[in-house]
């Protein structure tokens, strides 16, 4: 009995500090939401280039999170990684189930900009860049430089 006890205060613990060092490492990093659904074309025509610009950005302070609105159960593990990033309901658009398109968050989790199927590759790498950018600098007042 004390050593299933035991187990489970470890496991408690384990599951703690892997979610702190998640939130952590994806603190210090331009965020980049990809909504995407198996049903919606525009999607399919994205992905190709989300691939490419994931690899050309592979070394850079970004992180590349899918939110998936193909049914009920990817709709529930894409809000869980959004709660477990401290984003919440603020990104999830359940109500809408919108696809097909990309929000760029600075490193402070500010929405900057969003990406969608109009923009080419090189556009699409400026703005996630930008974002980059934007949660680096800060001025004197602690005001952040940039749009």
């Amino acid at each position: 009995m004390r050593i299933f006890l035991l187990l489970s205060v470890i496991l408690l613990l384990s599951s703690s500090l892997t979610l702190a060092k998640e939130k952590t490492e994806i603190k210090d990093k331009a965020i980049v939401l990809i909504y995407t659904a198996d049903w919606c074309s525009i999607c399919d025509y994205m992905e190709p280039r989300w691939e490419d610009i994931k690899f050309v950005m592979s070394d850079e302070d970004v992180e590349f999170i899918e939110i998936d609105y193909s049914n009920k159960n990817t709709e529930m593990k894409s809000y869980s990684t959004l709660v477990k990033l401290g984003l919440g309901d603020r990104f999830f658009t359940n109500n809408s189930r919108q696809a097909g398109f990309g929000i760029v968050l600075d490193k402070n989790l500010k929405e900057r900009f969003r990406l969608d199927s109009g923009m080419t590759k090189r556009r699409m790498v400026y703005y996630i860049r930008e974002a980059i950018k934007i949660g680096s600098q800060k001025e004197q007042g602690g005001q952040l430089n940039g749009l």
